[in-house]
């Protein structure tokens, strides 16, 4: 989330690194109390939560298109095989 922040503070988006610092700065403090002894946990939901936040900020802070299209083909190309195994296991 830090590099997420420093790479949208230099392209100047905002928005993005104002989300970034405070997702940062919330695991931060989520940290202090999650190590050993834990007194709190993140869960499926919240660990899930955060990585969808993460990638969502790191798709809105995108600076190549065209390489999100490149990228998208070999998923897609690998979308029917991954179903399959998901279903059959």
């Amino acid at each position: 989330c830090s590099t997420i922040a420093a790479t949208a503070i230099t392209l100047q988006n905002d928005v993005t690194a104002v989300v970034s610092l405070a997702l940062a700065g919330a695991l931060v403090a989520f940290l202090r109390y999650n190590a050993p002894p834990a007194t709190i946990f993140a869960g499926d939901t919240g660990s899930m939560s955060i990585g969808m936040l993460a990638g969502a900020l790191s798709i809105q802070s995108n600076t190549k298109g065209a390489a999100a299209y490149a990228l998208m083909v070999p998923l897609a190309i690998w979308v029917i095989p991954l179903m399959d195994v998901g279903m059959a296991v």
